[in-house]
């Protein structure tokens, strides 16, 4: 028997007519498909312990705070403060890391100029042997002269910076080189600041970078034996009760060993040890 068109659609469950003959139907409910959701990959902890992961990690906790409305601006500032610390940390860590593998593949320069009375390396050569081991490590070198609060002196300061971010600086005060061994004046005062500038840079880039010069830079030394002079001079660097004294000291002995290339290479040596002991309160 064939039942007419329905009506009506009945809900689930009900019963409904069709003509011409009654008939019973039942429509049963659908059957919901429960789809199980797939397990969720258990959570590994990544840590960074590096200095550029420490500080990393810092920004994330600062950004994080950030989006917390119970965070003054009070304590956005304390931790952006100490978040500059901790940058400054890692950068610092890096700074001295790097130069450790620099310091560890620069050769010793060879002298290769012929001053008044002996040789040295020259700036070109100098940067031709170490500045592309210092540069491919991330290094650079800026050298700012500046006018010196001491009389007939100029004032060098030789930035080390890395890309990173930290710097460290070598500043001193250089006498002006504009006269000969007798004493007399054998330079204008352009070309004496030249000069002055040009020994600077080579002496506080080298000491920036532990660089050695074969056969020592003498810039005119005859021999690599302090002279009587020279001890003496020395001597009075080494007896400087404070800075004023120590660089009146090696004023007066730098102009006195004009023409000692080595006797004047070991009073800077000498200056520099005793300005390290009376800065750091050890002398």
């Amino acid at each position: 028997m064939t039942a007419a068109k329905a009506k009506k659609k009945a809900p689930a469950g009900e019963t409904f007519d069709v003509e011409p003959n009654t008939v019973t139907a039942t429509v049963k409910p659908a059957q919901d498909v429960v789809v199980p959701e797939p397990e969720a990959a258990p959570l590994v902890e990544v840590r960074d312990d590096t200095p550029q992961g420490q500080a990393i990690s810092m920004t994330q906790l600062i950004r994080e705070a950030a989006l917390n409305p119970e965070i003054d601006i009070e304590r956005m500032r304390e931790l952006r403060s100490f978040q500059k610390e901790i940058q400054a940390d890692a950068y610092a860590q890096i700074f001295n890391e790097e130069m450790a593998k620099v310091q560890a593949q620069i050769q010793p320069v060879v002298a290769n100029a012929t001053g008044e009375r002996s040789k040295f390396a020259t700036m070109s050569n100098i940067h031709k042997t170490a500045k592309p081991i210092w540069t491919a490590a991330g290094f650079s070198v800026m050298t700012v002269p500046s006018q010196s609060l001491v009389e007939n002196h100029i004032k060098l300061t030789t930035q080390i910076r890395h890309s990173a971010g930290h710097m460290v600086e070598f500043c001193d005060d250089w006498p002006m080189d504009t006269s000969g061994p007798n004493g007399a004046k054998n330079k204008t005062d352009i070309q004496g600041k030249g000069s002055t500038i040009s020994y600077a840079r080579r002496y506080q880039e080298c000491m920036a970078f532990d660089i050695a010069i074969d056969h020592d830079d003498n810039d005119g030394a005859g021999s690599n034996e302090i002279s009587s002079a020279a001890g003496d001079w020395i001597a009075a660097v080494n007896e400087s009760a404070t800075l004023e004294d120590l660089q009146k000291h090696f004023s007066e002995g730098w102009t006195a060993l004009e023409g000692d290339g080595y006797g004047r290479n070991q009073l800077s040596k000498a200056k520099d040890n005793m300005k390290k002991r009376l800065t750091d309160g050890t002398a």
